[in-house]
């Protein structure tokens, strides 16, 4: 992506997080709304070829057909995209939105109506699984509010 590309990208939302609307700072990042998919394939990390036994550069890695991959993975390899997407057609500017760091990763691959639907089940989650959290609400630290997600893009009139 070039510069006038991203400086159009951070001007849709007047340089805040099109979904928190905090103000972006140097770390920002263009979210697809809709997901492209990053295919992915299992890398081992070269430091561990004492382990796989087997010393390979990242080179040859890529050239190692798909079903040598598992073996990699068995011992000890990571998840790394490959370079291709399933949603390559959703690759354009009108479906780029500038987001904060924190919310794009929290995002992740999933769409925005999934995104909204995992903040708004957060809460629940934090009571069930968080002692401290319902600690918090018990000294009146934390107060829930029982309100539909609404995203900083959604507010702006277009």
């Amino acid at each position: 992506m070039t510069k006038k590309q991203r400086a159009e990208v951070f001007a849709k939302t007047g340089g805040k997080c099109g979904y928190c609307g905090c103000e972006l700072d140097k770390t920002w990042h263009v979210d697809h709304m809709l997901p492209i998919l990053r295919n992915r394939v299992y890398m081992p990390p070269m430091y561990r070829h004492h382990i796989t036994g087997v010393k390979i550069s990242q080179t040859e890695y890529w050239q190692l057909p798909r079903e040598s991959y598992w073996e990699y993975t068995k011992q000890g390899g990571k998840m790394v995209a490959d370079g291709t997407c399933a949603h390559l057609e959703r690759d354009t500017m009108e479906n780029y939105l500038p987001a904060c760091a924190s919310c794009n990763i929290n995002k992740g691959g999933a769409d925005v109506e999934t995104f909204r639907y995992c903040i708004e089940n957060g809460v629940q989650s934090m009571h069930k699984q968080h002692a401290q959290y319902r600690m918090g609400k018990r000294f009146g630290l934390i107060v829930e509010i029982d309100k539909p997600v609404i995203f900083y893009f959604e507010t702006l009139t277009k």
